[in-house]
This record gives C-alpha cells, structure tokens and sequence, in this order.
C-alpha cells in the first residue's frame, strides 16, 4: 500500500489565521473603525449609494464561507470597514445642517437656553436664533462667548 504524500505546507497568511482563529472576532471593531476613520479622512461628502457596499460585502464572505474561511474572514473584515465607514455617513446625513453664521457684526435675538461664566466673561446658549427680524430660526443652538466688556 501507497503512502499517502504529506501535505502542502500553508500559506503564511494561513499560518497567521490559523494561529489567530479564536481571536478573529475583535478585529471586526478593528475594521469598523478603519472604515469611520476613512470616512472622516475624505475631502468631500461620498454618495449615499457607498452604503451599499457593506451588506454586498457581507453576502459575498457569506458565500465565501462554505469554499474558503480564511478568505471569508478577509472579506468580513472588509465588510465590517464598509459597515463602519456606512454608519458614519448615514449618521453624518441625519444631522442638523451646518450653521452659516453671517461673517459680520450683526444684531441677532433668541431665547438664552444656558449661561456659563468663565473667567474671561460669559458664554451664553440661545436656541431659536434670527439673524435678522425676516430670517427664519435657525435649527441648531448657538454658543456666544461675551468678553468682559461686551
């Protein structure tokens, strides 16, 4: 009877899975921080269509996973950074618009929310600020900082 012939050594990326295979779930947060950062290291705002590369991510390690688990475990990282980098630009689309104060000395009027003294004076919050009397509120609150003098 034939010896049967000793197997292929694995790869080196194997030998790191193999040897990491109880610890592989941690590097998912990993990856979805990766993908919120590269979302916050972009010079303008994505298309909401980039959300869609998570779950297709997702389905494609899924179907990975019956042929290849080491491959499956790399596309899941991958989703999970497409998953990241997603959450982020959905978040960031829910948010109340940016405020595009006036860029000079203007009277305005409000309702004070707070106010915090400091050392160098007051910082006042309003909420339902008008630049103006024909302007509409604005949707965010807003932080004054008064100096002494003011």
């Amino acid at each position: 009877m034939a010896a049967l012939p000793d197997p292929a050594p694995p790869s080196p990326l194997a030998a790191l899975l193999l040897a990491e295979r109880g610890r592989l779930a941690p590097w998912l947060a990993v990856a979805m921080g990766f993908g919120v950062a590269g979302y916050f290291a972009l010079r303008a705002e994505p298309s909401p269509w980039s959300a869609v590369a998570a779950p297709l991510l997702l389905a494609m390690a899924l179907v990975l996973a019956r042929w290849n688990a080491h491959a499956a475990w790399l596309v899941g990282l991958a989703a999970a950074a497409a998953l990241g980098f997603a959450s982020a630009l959905l978040h960031a689309r829910a948010a109340d618009p940016p405020l595009s104060p006036p860029t000079r000395a203007v009277l305005l009027s409000g309702i004070v929310q707070d106010v915090d003294l400091l050392p160098e004076g007051r910082r006042v919050t309003l909420a339902e600020v008008r630049f103006g009397p024909d302007e509409a509120p604005q949707p965010r609150a807003i932080r004054l900082r008064l100096r002494a003098g003011d």
